[in-house]
């Protein structure tokens, strides 16, 4: 009777353990699973809470990995179907022919958006040097698209941002969030900001 009752301990024993093992493997893969991020207080513009597919209704679209991502809903609201058309109704009059002295892009500052048909190319081929902040950092980061200067400038969580590669000591040296505050530049909508984001990881695959 004894040995018995031995025997039964050992098993409850193990399977006690063995519970134990299997709820701390779960715990593990639950804590390392995609969509885990913690988007609070993240530096840099939020770049990984934009890159983290915040799609659908109200979402930023992201801009890597997996393929391009699909036209958000943003854009069919503001009845945008493609980049040429993200130029001519959203890039273009939000950047470049505004009202005047509330826009930056008219050749003042570069890159120059003011001329339907040639926004792409500017921003395409401008080196980091044509400015004084974040020369690290292209305009549009090819080879890491949440990279992109531009991005960081309309996805800054505060009225200045940092650069995507981050400048020791010298926090929010890129410089004022587009549309600029100081010119008191009517703010993007959620769905304007979504839909450029979209428009710049389109312009990253080019």
């Amino acid at each position: 009777m004894q040995s018995a009752r031995y025997r039964l301990s050992s098993v409850v024993g193990v399977g006690a353990v063995a519970t134990l093992v299997v709820i701390g493997v779960s715990a593990a893969i639950s804590s390392c699973s995609p969509g885990a991020l913690d988007c609070s207080g993240k530096d840099n513009g939020g770049f990984d809470c934009v890159m983290q597919g915040q799609g659908g209704d109200g979402g930023a679209g992201g801009m890597g990995g997996g393929g391009p991502p699909p036209r958000p809903a943003a854009c069919t609201t503001l009845t945008i179907n493609n980049i040429d058309e993200a130029e001519a109704k959203l890039v273009v009059p939000r950047c470049g022919t505004g009202p005047a002295g509330a826009t930056c892009h008219t050749g003042t500052f570069p890159p120059r958006m003011d001329m339907i048909g040639t926004v792409r190319g500017e921003i395409l081929k401008l080196p980091p040097r044509t400015r004084i902040s974040c020369q690290s950092d292209p305009y549009i980061n090819k080879a890491n698209p949440a990279k992109s200067y531009m991005l960081a400038k309309i996805t800054a969580p505060g009225e200045k941002m940092n650069c995507p590669t981050p400048v020791p000591n010298m926090p929010e040296i890129g410089g004022e969030k587009m549309p600029p505050m100081s010119l008191r530049a009517t703010p993007l909508s959620n769905d304007e900001r979504d839909c450029l984001v979209w428009y710049l990881g389109e312009l990253a695959r080019l």
